[in-house]
């Protein structure tokens, strides 16, 4: 399983949209703040967890699942 933080801004979720051709969307979770905004993976079959930077518990309980964890980030 692949999990990826922060999939709702360009970056990541461009790396989401190219792992979904390479791989089943069951072995990719998407971690984002405002689960709403990554309603369009959730279409598409991806799990869509809440996780909050601001909140080490929702952090810890997402990211034990995985086996390998992407964050990326660009400046604004």
């Amino acid at each position: 399983m692949i999990i990826v933080a922060g999939a709702t801004g360009a970056l990541n979720g461009a790396t989401v949209d190219h792992l979904l051709k390479r791989m089943p969307a069951s072995e990719i979770v998407v971690a984002a703040r405002d689960t709403a905004k990554a309603q369009r993976f959730s279409d598409l079959g991806v799990a869509v967890r809440r996780a909050d930077y601001a909140d080490p518990d929702s952090l810890a309980q997402i990211f034990h699942q995985g086996g390998w964890i992407t964050i990326g980030g660009a400046e604004r």
